[in-house]
């Protein structure tokens, strides 16, 4: 198999980089400085050779006794075979001169100094001579040595060479002898005592005197114990070599290699660097300290006392034949690594960008390939890519060792690679065990396509894949793994820490039936986390993996298959070295048409080593995707977002997909022209390219954090905003205003250097009168916004309910006006015909001023005279009366135009009121209302959304039943709104301040940014029909005093600014609240059955808690349960638990007395900080809030097609189910029996029908109505 890759490279060779023009000719017997191919050089004359250039070796044994050593220098060089030649860096000595010894055995002179325990004759390698080994029951280990070992070890007549090799569990043992007496064994130090040292990890288990030892595998290196043909014994003493040849050899022309050069290059500071076509052999390791192994080829050097560190830090790696440090996209491809003393090739110290490719591995004492270091802190190597390698018979010497190694990583991706024929584990990445503390220690480790069989053939305790680390946004995918007969092994090994791997698609087969210690996949340890392994397929009979993590998640899989199915066949033809490949493409699927108008879909196909998707339009970066909830959940990700047209210059762009994968950028793009409504007179849009802190083009309006994931700061960040705009020559007398819609959370607004403002909260408009500061022709604005945690805090706002998404959130334009100029305008209607207009100036005034206009609502006409007092904007409101207007309800959202001089808006005619215990919409009872909560958070969009997304959100809530909605927790955008006011849905908005503490909630600083978010929620959203409350909170302290007098003071001053409205507070305190006095009808958030008691409990609650509000009318305004979509089962966290908690409300809330509605918390899940929630599901997810009816990409889960069902299925004795329709009309479905019947049913209005079904037991029943409809499922006993 390796020289079919090896074969394989030429192939490819073309596609690797040319290092320049100029090309240098070396040859093992090179000389002088030519370096031409008619008189070629030496490789330290090319080396020296500075800048981009191509190095050819011609073929042959280049000996070295010392590495090549490549620098930053020799950055952008090619160092490859020249064509058809066969290049060997060779660190041996032929060894020649053999004469018979005594008997079979041959003897010849090596150079003084020869320290090598390896040996190669013919290329194949000898063995240095072994035996005398001894069961543990005949050799007792101690602190000092053995003893009951064979007699025949004390006649051994030189101890200098000879050590004692054994093994326990996955430890590897070479330790060198100090003395023999009789039986007893004195160990030479430091290595026998470093092999018995404590390990804070309790590693003393496995070792020489711990409950692990099993006995001596063997002595070896002694002259005494030569006899079997292929064994060698070195005299360093002496520099003697003795060695029994195997049959058909004669040494007088054998090719004897005795390795001494431990290294053969090492690349340090190097960068875009090529090595390919060269073949690395016959290195040494003597190690004279002896071996004492750790883990995976690390090992415990120098001499140690106390308690080893169970992190792992200070372990030493085996020694490389290729080490490269502190290297940038350097790539080795098409190489060869055989006859190693110590292991391959390492990529360490911060090497990054960096390729191990195409090349074989075989025959190495040590492991075959090394990324990354083994500290937990310092720059880590990131990016590095390990594909298409074919690795077998490593671990020759060092048992311990494993085919690819990876340690901390910031990105690390181990692909279609071959592995077999291995003592221990095939491939494992991470480190650290349980020693590392609780924070990330790596991410986006890919363990894919690999084929790995012939494992653990001699130690125990490890698997083909093993992984340690707290490893965010690392998988385990498409792998195929084959157990060799016997082996006590686990096929997918999450050990100690290991946490956060997705492990998915892998195949694990030819599982032995019987013996302990054998998985398919094992993560036995508490402490493991947030593991997630689903949709795997394996022939083990067992029935549950071996896990001891609580927060770990196992399902679903197919286990026990006597036969594989397709999809599994095609992982298993698809993985190893050069097996088929899965597009690599990025390709659009949406949009669909090149003119792009208003709402635009984004949608891609990409790689799926895919990190993230980053978008952008001419280079103008406008979102970036991430894994990170495929990540959380499992789910496949899904590669969109939207945006709207009109937010990007008019014309001709072109859009850019690029993928950022494991294995470099897929980029695709295609040809688009945007459309941008023309601008109303005086008004400038400035929305489109502005230049964000770092330098990169953005698009305004957006949410900077979903804009490049790096800018998406734990603690949130100050951003900057640049950009210029062009100011006409100005008229006498007019202002030049910029209004910001939105800035989050903290901004400041400089323009041509000079501060013209600042604001605080975000979500409301903010309006600065900059005409002092502006000149004609190009101005420069510059705008910092600060969404950190420290800033946002002390304003009473709880950041970890929900991500607090940072920047120019919503659009910005430059206004253009005199202070006798109306440029705002809403229109506030009544059920009694009455219309109250609020209007606006283009700028404050020095003088009070009469402004008349026409008006006209419908076929009504009449004029008013706006009043606008000196210094201010805003006019006093004009109330008139409009005859028989047609009302706006939820069934008739009615709007009617209203035209007031140069301005128009939307106005509905409705009166919202209280009636005793009941609120009242135009005099008519509203009760029984289904609602829901809904954050503003959109995959690649967070905050920011185009008005016709949130139309369409909107729409696809109400057309499934919804009436009542709460933009949480902060004002929404009048765009979503107006789609509200279109659409019949009812509003409760509310401003900012959530989970306030009693002090913040008494103190000026939190009162008076929540009468300033109050008053300008009020300014913007008083004309839309949709809203019938203000909220002033949600959650607060309000069980206290504090608490009720914030109430009181916000309501009194909401209602100075709208009498026309109902105002209300969101408590979570019950019956326990304070401030239900101040209010115009309660509202409860409850989570019964979730946070805590029982669901049940829901009906009875609710009655306590509208007593405890004197019998005002009360709305449940949250209430709801985590599900985590395909999570299996029915306990919390599943989808089924959060249906039947829906369920239960319904059936325990329905038509009750005096309750305006229950609103389901949330419509859709939404982003948290990256810690998640402690309130989140268990398993919980990591950075998002799983509540939601629908996922985040916008799937369907069961609650959502329970939640407006109009049939409740129970089911009865005898394998009996009742359908209840609860409508007030005929419905009709399908009851459907996991894997069995499907029968059709018709229930009448209000009535019930019996069904009898049969099926296993615990099949799911459904009753499905349409496929966004079904009753809450029932399961047969």
């Amino acid at each position: 198999m390796i020289r079919l890759v090896i074969g394989s490279l030429l192939a490819v060779s073309a596609a690797l980089p040319t290092g320049g023009g100029v090309v240098l000719h070396v040859s093992p017997t090179g000389a002088g400085d030519a370096c031409t191919a008619a008189a070629p050089c030496s490789l330290t004359t090319a080396q020296a050779r500075t800048g981009p250039h191509t190095v050819e070796l011609a073929g042959g044994r280049y000996r070295l006794t010392e590495p090549l050593r490549l620098v930053a220098a020799n950055s952008g060089q090619v160092w490859r075979a020249a064509p058809g030649e066969q290049p060997v860096l060779d660190g041996a000595t032929r060894v020649t001169g053999w004469h018979r010894h005594e008997q079979d055995r041959w003897v010849a002179d090596v150079p003084v100094g020869s320290t090598a325990r390896q040996l190669f004759v013919n290329e194949v390698r000898a063995v240095p001579a072994r035996g005398l080994g001894c069961a543990k029951s005949q050799c007792t280990a101690s602190a000092t040595g053995l003893s009951g070992v064979d007699p025949r070890v004390g006649l051994i007549h030189d101890l200098k060479d000879v050590r004692v090799v054994l093994n326990a569990r996955w430890r590897d043992f070479h330790c060198g002898i100090e003395s023999v007496s009789g039986t007893t064994v004195t160990m030479r130090q430091p290595c026998w005592g470093n092999a018995n040292t404590p390990t804070q990890t309790g590693w003393q288990s496995a070792s020489p005197t711990g409950s692990a030892y099993q006995g001596v595998d063997w002595f070896e290196n002694a002259y005494e114990l030569l006899g079997t043909p292929g064994q060698f014994a070195l005299d360093s003493g002496a520099s003697k070599l003795y060695y029994v040849p195997r049959p058909g050899e004669d040494l007088a022309t054998a090719d004897v290699e005795l390795p001494r050069t431990e290294q053969l290059l090492t690349v340090t500071g190097a960068s875009d660097l090529t090595v390919s076509g060269i073949t690395f052999a016959d290195t040494a390791w003597a190690n004279p300290e002896g071996y004492v192994g750790a883990q995976a080829g690390y090992y415990v050097n120098g001499t140690r006392t106390g308690t080893i560190s169970g992190a792992g830090e200070d372990y030493a790696r085996t020694q490389t034949a290729v080490t490269v440090s502190a290297g940038k996209g350097v790539r080795f491809s098409g190489n060869r690594f055989t006859r190693l003393g110590g292991a391959g090739i390492a990529l360490d110290k911060a090497t990054s960008s960096s390729v191990v490719e195409d090349s074989g591995f075989t025959d190495l004492s040590g492991g075959a390939i090394f990324v990354g270091d083994v500290l937990h802190s310092g720059v880590k190597t990131a990016d590095n890519v390990v594909r298409d390698n074919a690795i077998s018979r490593i671990g020759q010497e060092f048992r311990d060792a494993v085919g690819i190694f990876g340690g901390y990583n910031e990105g690390l991706t181990v692909d279609h690679n071959t592995v077999s024929q291995v003592p221990y584990t095939g491939i494992s990445v991470g480190w650290g065990w349980n020693f590392v503390g609780d924070g990330d220690t790596q991410h986006n480790v890919l363990v894919s396509h690999n084929k790995v069989s012939d494992f653990m053939l001699t130690l125990h305790d490890g698997g083909a894949i093993y992984t340690q680390a707290q490893s965010p946004g690392s998988r385990v995918y498409a792998n195929d793994i084959a157990f060799a007969p016997g082996v006590s092994a686990n096929g997918i090994y999450h050990d100690e820490r290991s946490s956060y791997y997705t492990t998915a698609n892998n195949v694990v087969r030819d599982v032995p039936q019987a013996g302990t210690g054998t998985n398919w996949v094992s993560s036995w340890a508490s402490w493991s986390a947030f593991l997630i392994v689903r949709d795997n397929w394996t022939d083990a009979p067992v029935a549950a993996p071996h896990n001891g993590g609580k927060t770990n998640q196992y399902g679903p899989n197919s286990m026990g298959l006597k036969d594989f199915p397709t999809e599994a066949k095609a992982v298993i033809d698809q993985a190893g070295a050069h097996g088929a490949r899965e597009s690599r493409e990025v390709r659009f699927t949406a949009p669909t048409a090149d003119q792009l108008d208003g709402l635009t879909d984004i949608a891609v196909t990409a790689p799926f080593d895919t990190r993230s998707v980053r978008l952008s339009m001419d280079g103008t970066a406008f979102a970036e995707l991430t894994r990170d909830y495929a990540n959380a959940t499992g789910l496949a990700p899904t590669w969109s977002t939207a945006t709207d047209a009109s937010w990007f210059s008019p014309g001709k762009h072109v859009l850019t997909a690029t993928a950022v994968t494991g294995q470099g950028e897929v980029t695709a793009t295609r040809s688009v022209v945007t459309h941008r409504p023309a601008d109303p007179p005086g008004v400038t849009n400035l929305n489109g390219t502005w230049t964000f802190g770092d330098g990169t083009p953005v698009l305004v309006p957006d949410s900077f954090g979903a804009v490049r994931a790096r800018w998406n700061e734990d603690n949130g960040m100050v951003a900057t905003y640049r950009r210029e705009f062009t100011v006409p020559g100005l008229r006498p007398g007019q202002h030049v205003t910029l209004q910001f819609d939105s800035c989050y959370f903290a901004c400041q607004y400089t323009v041509n250097g000079q501060q013209v403002g600042q604001s605080t909260g975000g979500n409301v408009p903010t309006l600065l009168d900059v005409t002092a500061a502006v000149h004609p022709g190009s101005n420069q604005i510059t705008v910092s916004a600060d969404n950190r945690v420290s800033t946002i805090r002390p304003y009473g706002i709880n950041t970890d309910l929900y991500w607090n998404w940072g920047g120019l959130t919503q659009g910005v334009r430059m206004r253009i006006g005199a202070p006798d100029q109306l440029s705002e305008l809403t229109a506030t209607g009544s059920a009694d015909g009455k219309l109250t207009l609020h209007a606006y100036t283009a700028a404050a005034g020095d003088t009070r001023r009469a402004i008349t206009r026409s008006v006209r609502v419908g076929d009504y006409r009449t004029s008013v005279t706006f009043t606008v007092p000196a210094g201010s904007d805003a006019a006093d409101p004009v109330t008139i009366t409009v005859p028989h207007p047609h009302l706006w309800t939820p069934q008739d959202p009615f709007l009617h135009e209203v035209k007031v001089g140069e301005l128009s808006t939307k106005a509905g005619f409705r009166t919202v009121s209280v009636s005793g215990s009941d609120l009242l919409l135009n005099g008519s009872v509203l009760a029984d209302l289904r609602g829901f909560n809904r954050h503003a958070d959109y995959p690649g969009l967070g905050r920011t959304q185009p008005d016709q997304l949130a139309e369409r959100e909107l729409k696809t809530m109400r057309d499934k039943g919804f009436t009542l909605f709460r933009p949480a927790h902060y004002p929404t955008t009048p765009g979503e709104l107006a789609a509200a006011d279109r659409l019949g849905l009812l509003v409760i908005e509310e401003i900012n301040v959530t989970q306030a503490n009693a002090t913040q909630l008494a103190s000026a600083k939190t009162q008076d940014y929540a009468k300033d978010q109050l008053s300008r929620e009020i300014r913007r959203d008083r004309g839309h029909p949709s809203v019938i409350a203000w909220s002033v909170g949600n959650e607060n302290a309000t069980n206290t005093e504090a608490g009720a007098q914030y109430v009181h003071t916000l309501i009194d001053h909401g209602r100075a600014l709208d009498p026309s409205r109902l105002f209300t507070h969101v408590t979570a305190w019950h019956t326990s609240d304070k401030a239900f006095g101040y209010d115009d009808f309660a509202a409860d958030n409850n989570y019964d059955g979730w946070y805590y008691g029982k669901a049940t409990d829901i009906g009875k609650d609710i009655d306590a808690i509208q007593a405890a509000a004197g019998g005002k009318p009360l709305v449940l305004s949250e209430y709801g349960a985590e599900g985590v979509k395909d999570r299996p089962g029915t306990g919390p966290g599943t989808e089924y638990y959060q249906a039947q908690l829906i369920d239960t409300y319904n059936r325990q809330l329905a038509r009750r007395p005096h309750l305006i509605g229950q609103m389901y918390w949330t419509s859709t899940e939404f982003a948290l900080t990256p810690a998640g929630s402690p309130y989140n599901p268990s398993p919980p997810l990591r950075g998002y809030h799983n509540k939601g009816l629908r996922t985040y990409d916008r799937q369907d889960k069961l609650a959502w097609r329970v939640i407006t069902s109009p049939v409740r299925m129970d089911l009865l004795p005898g394998n009996q189910i009742q359908l209840s329709n609860v409508a007030g009309q005929q419905v009709s479905g399908t009851v459907e029996v996991a894997g069995g019947s499907v029968t059709p049913f018709t229930v009448p209005p209000g009535g019930a029908s019996t069904l009898a079904v049969t099926g296993p037991h615990g099949a799911e029943v459904r009753a499905v109505l349409t496929a966004q409809t079904e009753a809450l499922p029932v399961f047969l006993p």
